[in-house]
């Protein structure tokens, strides 16, 4: 019996410090893009999630990660929401990660690229 492919996902990561544009970028990519159904997790380093708040409502789905750096103590918890995704991955056409300003972009896209069903894409 033959398998379904599992579907390639892109998977983008916005990095930068605090102040940078990402949100802004995320929020133009969101409402000018009304035809890709995107999965966006945002990631803020304190108990309070205020990117989360500010970015823009979208068909897709918006998971917040608070209290922590996804990319060093959150990474089990990254690994784990990127897993619900991916098993949700017909849902979506894009992954957008928006990462804490302290977080390393570097690091994110390497704990992504565990999962074979993401192609990193920019």
């Amino acid at each position: 019996m033959l398998t379904q492919p599992r579907t390639l996902l892109p998977f983008t990561v916005l990095g930068g410090f605090l102040g940078a544009g990402k949100t802004t970028l995320l929020n133009r990519l969101l409402t000018e893009t009304q035809d890709t159904r995107f999965a966006v997790l945002v990631n803020d380093f304190g108990e309070l999630n205020i990117d989360e708040g500010l970015v823009a409502r979208h068909d897709g789905k918006t998971i917040s990660l608070s209290n922590g750096c996804m990319c060093c103590s959150m990474a089990d918890g990254f690994l784990s929401t990127l897993m619900t995704v991916m098993d949700r991955a017909d849902e979506f056409d894009h992954v957008v990660v928006e990462a804490s300003g302290v977080a390393n972009p570097r690091r994110i896209m390497d704990i992504a690229t565990l999962d074979p069903g993401l192609m990193p894409n920019g």
